[in-house]
C-alpha cells in the first residue's frame, strides 16, 4: 500500500470512529431521560422534534443514495454493455455494436458520445439512449465520489448533536405529559407512552441507518476506483 493510500485508509477509519462515537455518546444521555440541556448543542427552534428527526433522516438518505447509488449499481451497467450486441440483435437493429463501443469509450474517458453519428434506428434508439444515460451517470459519480464522501462524512458527524437535540425535545415532550399530576386523562398518558416508545424506536432506527451510511461513505471511493478499472476494459 502506498503512503497516500495508507493515509486515506487511516483517515477513513478515523472519520468512521468519530462519527460513531459522537452519535452514540450524545444519544445515550437522551435515552436515559437526562435533562435536555445535557444534549442540546445545536441552536434552532424545532417545534416538532419527531418530524425534524424524520426530515433529517430523509435528507441524509436521499443524499447518500444520490452520491453512491450509481457506483453500487455498476454491475448492471457493465453487464448491459457486455450484452448489448446480443440485445441489439434480438431487437433486429442494424446498428454495429463495435461503432457504439467506440462512443462508449469516449464517455468513459470523460468526453461525449456522438450518438447522431451512429444514425440510430428505431430498434436501437431506446436501448442505446437508456444505457448511455446510465453510463454517463456512473462516470460522473466516479469523478465526484471522493468529494462527495468527504462532504457526507462531515455532514454525518454534524448530524449527531442535531439528533441529540431532537431526541431530547421529543422525550421531554412525552415525559411532561406522562408525569403530569393533572390536566391529562389516563388515555392521554397511555397514548403518550405509546408515542414515546415509537419515538425511541425511531431514534434507534436512525442510529442503525447512520452506521449503514457511514459504511457506504467509507467504502465508496475504493468501489469507484474498482468500477473505473472495469469500465476501462469495456470493448
Amino acid at each position: 500500500m502506498t503512503d497516500d493510500r495508507a493515509k486515506k485508509a487511516i483517515l477513513a477509519r478515523r472519520q468512521r470512529f468519530i462519527a460513531a462515537a459522537m452519535l452514540s455518546t450524545v444519544l445515550v444521555g437522551c435515552e436515559r431521560n437526562e435533562s435536555p440541556r445535557v444534549c442540546l448543542s445545536t441552536n434552532g427552534d424545532f417545534s416538532d422534534p419527531v418530524q425534524a428527526l424524520q426530515d433529517l433522516e430523509s435528507r441524509l438518505q436521499q443524499d447518500v443514495d444520490a452520491a453512491f447509488q450509481p457506483i453500487e449499481d455498476a454491475d448492471a451497467v457493465l453487464d448491459s454493455f457486455a450484452n448489448i450486441g446480443a440485445d441489439l440483435t434480438a431487437a433486429k437493429s442494424k446498428l454495429d455494436p463495435k461503432k457504439l463501443m467506440v462512443e462508449v469509450q469516449k464517455i468513459i474517458g470523460g468526453g461525449a458520445a456522438d450518438l447522431a453519428g451512429l444514425e440510430l434506428d428505431d430498434q436501437s434508439r431506446p436501448i442505446v439512449q437508456d444505457r448511455i444515460r446510465k453510463l454517463e451517470a456512473l462516470v460522473k459519480c466516479i469523478e465526484e465520489v471522493d468529494v462527495k464522501a468527504t462532504d457526507l462524512a462531515s455532514r454525518l458527524s454534524d448530524a449527531a448533536p442535531k439528533v441529540a437535540l431532537f431526541a431530547a425535545k421529543g422525550l421531554a415532550r412525552f415525559q411532561s405529559k406522562i408525569k403530569a399530576p393533572f390536566g391529562f386523562s389516563s388515555e392521554d398518558k397511555k397514548k403518550a407512552e405509546e408515542d414515546k416508545a415509537r419515538f425511541v424506536a425511531k431514534v434507534d432506527d436512525f442510529k442503525v441507518k447512520a452506521a449503514e451510511w457511514q459504511n457506504r461513505i467509507v467504502n465508496a471511493p475504493a468501489k469507484g476506483k474498482d468500477v473505473a478499472a472495469r469500465l476501462a476494459k469495456l470493448r
